[in-house]
């Protein structure tokens, strides 16, 4: 084993680093750092989401929770093309097939929980299937492929 090769793996990373809270909360670490913001942007939006099917009275803190997370989610998401392709061009349609979906299905969904609130003659039905489609993207979220092993060195 060379120097730098055992210099390499000696060095802390995400994967050998010391665990516990102030490891986490003190790290330099920029694969930790994302997934602290991840982690904090996904509590946000289950805080507020779950806050403003439980106590509709506070809708203004949870709103105020739930845009906050939906800020920090757009930020993250259009980062993560880039961990999933390796060329220009694929990054490039991976980012015009999920930006046109995206507002696709944004587009839709005030006419479909329209719908919902028609139907039901309340908002807590809609609150109830945004928390349903959270829930789905969750699920769909974890049978994404993941990235490629080039980032296995750390």
């Amino acid at each position: 084993m060379t120097a730098a090769v055992a210099a390499r793996t000696l060095r802390p990373n995400y994967l050998n680093a010391a665990y516990g809270v102030k490891s986490w909360l003190l790290t330099k670490d920029h694969k930790r750092i994302a997934l602290l913001y991840l982690a904090s942007v996904t509590l946000f939006f289950a805080v507020g989401a779950i806050g403003l099917v439980t106590l509709p009275g506070a809708a203004y803190a949870w709103a105020l929770l739930a845009g906050i997370a939906q800020g920090g989610a757009f930020a993250l998401v259009m980062t993560l093309p880039l961990d999933f392709e390796t060329t220009r061009e694929r990054v490039g349609a991976l980012v015009g097939l999920m930006l046109g979906a995206g507002y696709t299905l944004a587009a839709i969904a005030p006419f479909v929980l329209g719908a919902v609130r028609d139907a039901t003659g309340s908002f807590d039905a809609v609150l109830w299937v945004c928390a349903g489609f959270a829930c789905l993207l969750v699920v769909l979220v974890n049978l994404l492929p993941r990235p490629a092993a080039r980032y296995a060195g750390g």
